[in-house]
């Protein structure tokens, strides 16, 4: 039990250790490259920064089987025990895990507290939202709004919002609805069709997926990016099902006028990106295809497949790193 214990504790070190660096060097990357990568269209932008936002999370998980999985095949039966082949360094080994140094150990304790901290924390803000969005839903009236059905929620906030993986919706307040034109409130709902057709939603929980394992606040510019491209990708999509870019730039005048008045912060919506929401609507700049949240994540994985064959070679190098603690 004590040799499973540490095994667990050195696997965490390393989905850490391996986690830190990437988001690290992917941060270095989009600080280096910002200016770069701001002048690429809204979807690919957005397709690039979901790219760099998950790929801490995905090195971590595949370096982390990677180092784990020849020991993992020695313990089952299923490969000779190499470990006294190169008894000279740190194994990360679930039969010789009582070799662990003390240093080793408290690390990987570290590494563990880490992992649930922020896998807690992940999971409350899930439940949160899960709970305020069911409220809202037990509110709701279906309702059709042009080509629209959407669930309509009686009085304040005033919200028009995309939510939803699976069971995808759009919530709008009655409220808002009352306050804005017919053609405001088409290209509003466009926006949020757009999201629901991009699977904004499904990337937005990966990319918080992938914060688990992040450096705190490391890729902070680069989350903030990929929001604001996946607005920008919506805008141009909802300028297209309505015909005219400057419905849709009115749109997000008028709703931001509406909820900054009653003090409700929407995402995407409000803030200080709305100004240059509107300057790429106006400016008519087309965006360009994009592979979508499916297509990153099969780019995001490729190389990592390579890793996972690799892991015999990944795991002498991270057994080699860590014969340094």
């Amino acid at each position: 039990m004590i040799a499973v214990l540490r095994f667990v504790l050195e696997c965490c070190l390393v989905a850490v250790a391996a986690g830190a660096v990437t988001s690290i060097a992917v941060g270095l990357v989009h600080r280096v490259a910002r200016r770069r990568i701001a002048s690429v269209t809204p979807s690919r932008r957005a397709d690039l920064t979901l790219a760099m936002a998950l790929l801490p999370g995905a090195t971590a998980l595949a370096v982390t089987i990677a180092a784990a999985a020849p020991s993992l095949l020695a313990a089952s039966g299923l490969h000779h025990d190499h470990c006294h082949s190169h008894a000279h360094h740190a194994h990360v080994c679930l039969l010789h895990a009582f070799d662990v140094p003390l240093s080793r150990t408290v690390s990987g304790a570290l590494g563990l507290a880490v992992l649930v901290f922020a896998a807690v924390r992940f999971g409350g803000a899930l439940v949160k939202e899960w709970r305020a969005l069911r409220g809202l839903a037990r509110l709701a009236t279906p309702r059709r709004y042009g080509s629209f059905v959407v669930d309509s929620v009686p009085g304040a906030p005033r919200l028009c919002h995309a939510v939803g993986v699976v069971r995808r919706r759009v919530l709008l307040s009655e409220q808002l609805a009352n306050e804005v034109s017919e053609e405001q409130l088409e290209a509003a709902l466009a926006h949020e069709a757009a999201h629901h057709g991009r699977r904004d939603g499904l990337a937005t929980l990966l990319v918080r997926l992938s914060a688990i394992f992040s450096a705190p606040f490391v890729l902070r510019a680069v989350h903030a990016d990929h929001r604001l491209a996946m607005e920008e990708a919506s805008d141009a999509r909802a300028a297209a099902a309505v015909g005219d870019p400057r419905t849709v730039a009115d749109a997000i005048v008028a709703i931001a006028r509406v909820q900054i008045r009653g003090a409700v912060p929407s995402l995407g919506i409000t803030g200080a990106v709305i100004e240059r929401r509107v300057l790429r609507l106006l400016s008519r700049e087309p965006d360009r295809p994009s592979v979508g949240v499916v297509g990153v994540l099969a780019l995001v994985s490729a190389p990592l497949v390579v890793v996972l064959l690799g892991s015999w070679t990944v795991h002498h190098a991270v057994e080699n790193l860590l014969h340094l603690l």
